[in-house]
């Protein structure tokens, strides 16, 4: 049995605040299936605060009961990426092409929140490489009926494909289709670092 001191309100405030607030964030993570949550756009705000003791009484344990109002501003992580992917490819020079996969990076943060309307100011920083463009139809069209031998003297013959690998469906087939549209063609960059 003790007496409940200011310093025990305030330990016990500050522990379960913590508690709550740490819970409602995970809560608003869960629930934001297929969208991207950054920890910077969640407001967490404390509505109530109902201890179950008073400053001097005699307690021999202490609860409190807190509610937390949790918000977050989400986005959809793949029209963002568009959106990034557009906005850059418009400054590559002519000749050239942005090379940003799926496995690259995009570091995003926020600011300028206006939690009255739901807008934030999404900045992010993306790492890429620029190659040579290809041009994708003209590929195809030099691939399409060769055997594998002759399309990979094709492909080493154009200017920045260094090595190609062919998949075939069903696996006994040894010569790429005669239809473009049957070609499944995918390109990779190699690290130069």
């Amino acid at each position: 049995v003790r007496i409940v001191t200011q310093a025990d309100l305030d330990a016990t405030q500050k522990s379960v605040h913590a508690h709550a607030t740490t819970a409602a964030k995970q809560k608003l993570t869960s629930a934001a299936t297929g969208k991207k949550l950054l920890d910077d756009a969640i407001r967490t705000t404390v509505v109530s605060d109902e201890p179950s003791f008073k400053l001097g009484e005699v307690a021999d344990t202490v609860k409190n009961t807190v509610t937390v109002k949790a918000e977050a501003i989400v986005f959809d992580e793949t029209a963002a990426r568009e959106t990034i992917v557009r906005a850059m490819t418009k400054g590559v020079p002519s000749g050239q092409m942005l090379v940003l996969t799926s496995a690259d990076p995009i570091k995003s943060s926020v600011s300028n929140i206006d939690w009255s309307v739901g807008k934030f100011t999404l900045e992010n920083d993306v790492k890429t490489t620029l190659a040579a463009a290809v041009d994708r139809t003209a590929l195809l069209k030099l691939l399409t009926g060769k055997s594998i031998r002759a399309a990979k003297t094709a492909l080493s013959a154009q200017s920045g494909i260094e090595h190609a690998t062919f998949t075939f469906r069903p696996g006994w087939f040894k010569r790429l289709p005669s239809r473009s549209s049957a070609i499944d063609l995918r390109f990779s960059q190699t690290d130069r670092r």
